[in-house]
């Protein structure tokens, strides 16, 4: 009987934990591809993974464990399609449709994050988004703080020239 109370413990705790975390995520997984639908199911693996390790991460931090497994299924993801085909957002006929500057602004700027690398997009996530320092940014992607640097001043160059960015399509 105690073994199941502990059980159900844990599975509200972290029900708890994917609840308040899930818009955060999905915000950084949506940075990291550029596709909404790529998001959620990084989102959905962090989850997962997660929750497999939660009895060792309960007493530490299972939303930097979540962002480095999703940062890592992304690194997968990228790897395992980079010789597919790739789906385009324009299509032959004319659409007609009504979006508001707020859609049009983030559609910009997703457009825009394709054209960086996965490492640039990776950087920009959690440099912007998450808001971290470049110590540790270096840290969670293991990589020397002088590269996020360089990568960070190359990203923010390549989507302030993009064409995307243009006054045309960002509204201010």
């Amino acid at each position: 009987m105690g073994a199941s109370r502990a059980a159900a413990d844990t599975e509200a705790e972290f029900r708890l934990f994917a609840i308040g975390q899930q818009r955060t995520l999905y915000r950084a997984a949506l940075v990291l591809t550029a596709d909404p639908g790529a998001a959620e199911d990084l989102v959905q693996t962090a989850l997962m993974r997660t929750y497999a390790a939660w009895d060792r991460l309960r007493g530490e931090a299972p939303a930097a464990y979540a962002r480095r497994v999703m940062t890592n299924a992304n690194i997968d993801r990228w790897r395992r399609d980079r010789g597919r085909e790739q789906l385009t957002d324009e299509v032959p006929e004319i659409e007609s449709r009504d979006e508001s500057a707020d859609v049009a602004s983030r559609d910009a700027v997703l457009r825009a994050l394709v054209d960086l690398s996965p490492q640039e997009r990776r950087v920009v996530m959690l440099r912007f988004l998450e808001d971290f320092s470049e110590a540790e940014t270096a840290r969670t992607l293991g990589i020397p703080a002088g590269t996020v640097k360089s990568v960070t001043h190359r990203a923010v160059a390549k989507l302030r020239a993009s064409i995307h960015m243009s006054a045309g399509e960002v509204a201010t």
